[in-house]
């Protein structure tokens, strides 16, 4: 089996930038294993070079060296402006997929051209073509591509895709590693919860669920870009959740102190995403992060990765729950169900998916 892999990114090769792609320590330690495993990773995705002030550094006392994590040094970085000769040697395509639609403030049309370029110039080769949908973008894939692409979804409900033309598709969902021995995830507790993410899509779940908690005085801190004004974000953050913490758009290196920081962690996402059930990278930081998560009872599938009492239905069941139960039990609960899901294992299905797909090839 040939153990060449061309990845094309949605995000960078460490977690030193800031950006609407997160989950740095979900991807990173995935091809850091695979690299392990022998595989030679050839980079091909943008670099945005998008770092914001360490504002977070000065009001949490926190610094980014203790939390820096990077591929640089083992991965080769061919960048997006790959020539032919650079993906001349035998090798299989691994694209982190991106949408087709222009939004300001975003880069995905650009990604998903480049990425569309891409993964034409492999099926021209003849060479195995992955596209990890982990968003539940597989229909902006254009139907005559299809064919020739082996579709890894991270979602539960992959029937809906079976019938999508894609000449296979597996249930690949995202892993965790245990980041304990490399990181201080012993940091004293500042807030109630912490939610990492953006506003888009999600409004009437995250008054749903949070806005109960805010109204029961929990101290919540919110990092993505809630107070921007082009899509009217700052006014609904501001008049739902004036005594939130903003802090912006932080680099990713903070979402497992501010995780670790919190008492606990609620897991949301948008009406498309539950009924796909997306198994978000969320899920997995918080058991990184070393904190007990509650979850949206709506997401298909979601019960195979928590234990029943994490599953709420709304910001008032999860107010019953965080203050009558033991947190530190709901974590040991949440930390046994998820065993199965570490990353050893995730490089093992992978491996199996390459070969039994190689030998198809």
């Amino acid at each position: 089996m040939n153990k060449t892999l061309y990845y094309y990114a949605a995000g960078h090769l460490d977690n030193l930038y800031s950006g609407v792609d997160g989950g740095s320590l979900i991807r990173l330690p995935f091809f850091e294993e695979l690299c392990k495993d022998n595989w030679k990773i050839k980079w091909l995705g943008y670099e945005y070079k998008t770092r914001k002030s360490n504002h977070i550094i000065d009001i949490l006392a926190l610094d980014e060296n203790d939390y820096a994590y990077s591929l640089r040094d083992i991965v080769l970085d061919i960048g997006y402006n790959y020539t032919e000769t650079d993906i001349e040697e035998d090798g299989i395509l691994f694209v982190e997929l991106r949408p087709n639609i222009s939004k300001p403030g975003y880069n995905f049309e650009n990604e998903f051209n480049t990425q569309i370029a891409l993964i034409k110039s492999f099926i021209k080769k003849n060479r195995l073509v992955f596209v990890h949908d982990q968003d539940g973008w597989y229909s902006d894939i254009p139907i005559e591509l299809r064919s020739n692409i082996v579709l890894l979804a991270a979602f539960e409900n992959i029937d809906m895709v079976i019938a999508a033309g894609f000449h296979e598709v597996y249930k690949f969902i995202w892993a965790w590693k245990d980041m304990s021995d490399k990181f201080n995830l012993n940091l004293k507790k500042q807030f109630d919860t912490t939610y990492c993410g953006n506003v888009y899509n999600r409004r009437d779940d995250f008054l749903k669920f949070f806005k109960p908690l805010h109204d029961a005085n929990k101290k919540i801190v919110v990092a993505g870009n809630w107070l921007r004004k082009t899509y009217d974000d700052r006014d609904f953050s501001l008049d739902n959740f004036p005594n939130n913490i903003w802090l912006g758009s932080t680099e990713h290196w903070t979402t497992l102190p501010l995780i670790n920081m919190s008492n606990f962690v609620v897991h949301i996402s948008n009406p498309h995403q539950q009924e796909l059930g997306i198994i978000c990278i969320r899920v997995f930081e918080a058991l990184m992060g070393r904190v007990p998560l509650f979850v949206n009872k709506n997401i298909f599938g979601i019960e195979k990765y928590v234990d029943e009492i994490q599953l709420v239905s709304d910001g008032n069941e999860l107010l019953e729950k965080i203050n009558t139960l033991d947190l530190n039990d709901i974590f040991k609960k949440f930390e046994l169900k998820m065993q199965k899901y570490h990353i050893s294992n995730h490089i093992q299905q992978f491996n199996d998916i390459v070969m039994k797909e190689t030998y198809v090839l």
